[in-house]
């Protein structure tokens, strides 16, 4: 067997040259050992060096029943038998998570795709809801969201807000037995999310952010990226307590834009735009009741005032006003936005 030889090293400055008697020591200790001394050391760092937060990995990995990352479905009878939490990552501002013959548990980890952006977080459960709670998690604790047994309407809403970025649903399956009930009734629970940036969290909390007028930016960026855009008035406001929301009838003289499922009903009667503005008007009215939260003030058009511009988006299935104003006031932001070159797409009024 080979050993090293450290004989021939000459030292040529022995006070300093302690470390290297030290070592000539162990020249009798086989190679092979050496070799595996240091297969041990890479192990070690390597493992020492694996530091990611590994809720980013998972993240990463998007561990998903479905096609896309936005909806999930599955069974309880699809977990390991014994207790388990099954983790679930969505990375879309919208979707559904249907759960079937809930069993253990679920931790979903919701992320609106605007990495570290705050936002607020909404559910609405789908009857029949039977067979798991679903909790929201806050700091060291877990906060009851939704249960069978609550005394609120199902269809009712429940919001949350994001910590750090995210925020994470907790659902625990009720103790019951695993199998199908011979009923032909089926445990399962079926809830759409949806989840809203937030410029500021702390004035979103008090009320102040989603009451706010939008300024003349997030009026241009509201126009190009609303899921829908018209023009009308107000004809009334009804507050609704349980849905904690405003319902606000509006007739509309044009529609620019309606994607999705049709927001505007027809109208056979023609309206043309009111003479002041000077616009041109498309054919005929159209009506629809659109949402604006309970906490905000808004009242009905009065004859003589002016039209408004009103812009948003689809909310859990429902058309929520997320910018609104004047048609004088829209017309100056528009043009401005055309003098200077800032519109991101063709405007109009």
């Amino acid at each position: 067997m080979s050993h090293f030889d450290f004989r021939a090293i000459k030292v040529k400055n022995k006070p300093n040259g302690w470390w290297l008697t030290a070592v000539l020591r162990f020249r009798q200790i086989p190679i092979a050992v050496w070799q595996n001394l240091f297969v041990l050391s890479l192990l070690l760092f390597t493992n020492m060096c694996r530091c990611e937060d590994p809720s980013e990995n998972r993240l990463d990995e998007v561990i998903l029943d479905g096609e896309d990352s936005c909806d999930w479905k599955g069974s309880g009878f699809d977990s390991p038998s014994g207790r388990s939490v099954r983790p679930v990552y969505l990375r879309c501002s919208q979707g559904k998570v249907q759960w079937t013959h809930p069993r253990d548990a679920l931790r979903i980890q919701l992320r609106s795709g605007h990495r570290n952006k705050e936002f607020q977080g909404c559910i609405k459960v789908v009857s029949p809801f039977r067979g798991a709670r679903i909790y929201v998690e806050g700091h060291r604790s877990l906060r009851p969201l939704a249960s069978p047994q609550d005394p609120e309407p199902s269809s009712l809403p429940r919001c949350f807000m994001s910590r750090g970025g995210q925020a994470v649903l907790y659902l625990e399956a009720d103790v019951g037995p695993s199998s199908p009930p011979s009923n032909g009734s089926q445990r399962q629970v079926v809830f759409h999310y949806d989840l809203e940036t937030v410029q500021d969290p702390v004035a979103f909390g008090s009320g102040n952010e989603e009451c706010r007028p939008c300024d003349s930016n997030e009026l241009v960026q509201a126009f190009c990226n609303s899921e829908f855009v018209a023009r009308g008035r107000i004809v009334s406001v009804t507050k609704d307590e349980n849905m904690q929301r405003n319902n606000i009838q509006v007739i509309a003289n044009h529609i620019f834009r309606q994607t999705g499922a049709a927001i505007f009903s027809d109208n056979v009667q023609p309206s043309p735009p009111p003479p002041s503005t000077q616009i041109p008007s498309s054919v005929g009215r159209q009506t629809a009741t659109l949402h604006f939260p309970g906490s905000c003030s808004v009242r009905p058009t009065l004859p003589h005032e002016d039209e408004y511009v009103f812009m948003g988006r689809m909310k859990l299935g429902d058309p929520f006003i997320k910018c609104s104003a004047t048609l004088s006031e829209w017309i100056r932001v528009m043009r401005k936005a055309d003098d200077e070159g800032t519109a991101i797409c063709a405007l109009a009024a």
